[in-house]
């Protein structure tokens, strides 16, 4: 980030922004405000780039795909209806970017290959809650979390990255991905299995 932008978004009238909700953003940022804006982009800009990080191989295409996020939220600000919730909106957009660039690039399908594997007896919480897992990738440097990552399955990799840097919630996950929460638990539990042991290997 430009050390014009970071001074920009400490500033005075976008930190009075940020105690606004997503949505209350949203909606001051429909009647035109940038400060509003400024503020989202702040609120974002660490997730959304961590999110493409494992999932673009390209350091160029990941800023260019994390510019076009911004840019398409900025755009698209009118279609976002303040009643719902912003935070699943805004990751279908982002997985839409995403999508759209491997699209041109014949390397992805539109849709994900959907894994219908049910395991209801995994516990939803210990796969959101889980600080073994959280402290394990927070000591391995970036670049082993992402070579890890990329040992993944595509399907895990979907899934994992959601739950890693999205903060929806499990049946978010599977609106989005379009697949049922029992097999995206199954997705969690296996992707992370295997990127824990990778990472393991790798301390």
């Amino acid at each position: 980030m430009s050390s014009k932008l970071s001074k920009l978004l400490r500033s005075p009238v976008v930190l009075a922004y940020a105690g606004l909700t997503d949505e209350e953003l949203m909606a001051k940022i429909q009647q035109g405000s940038l400060s509003a804006y400024e503020a989202l982009y702040n609120r974002y800009e660490v997730s959304v780039w961590n999110f493409m990080r494992v999932k673009i191989s390209d350091e160029q295409a990941r800023l260019d795909l994390a510019q076009d996020v911004f840019l398409k939220l900025f755009n698209s600000a009118s279609l976002f209806k303040t009643d719902q919730a912003f935070r699943p909106w805004f990751w279908a957009m982002i997985r839409n970017v995403i999508i759209d660039h491997f699209k041109r690039k014949d390397a992805l399908s539109s849709s994900m290959i959907k894994e219908e594997i049910q395991d209801d007896q995994i516990n939803e919480n210990q796969l959101f809650n889980d600080p073994t897992f959280d402290l394990l990738v927070q000591k391995n440097h970036s670049e082993a979390v992402e070579n890890c990552f990329n040992h993944l399955t595509d399907s895990q990799k979907e899934v994992l990255s959601l739950q890693l840097f999205s903060g929806l919630s499990l049946q978010q996950i599977a609106d989005q991905v379009k697949i049922k929460p029992g097999a995206v638990k199954s997705l969690l539990f296996r992707g992370k299995d295997s990127l824990m042991k990778c990472l393991e290997r790798c301390t």
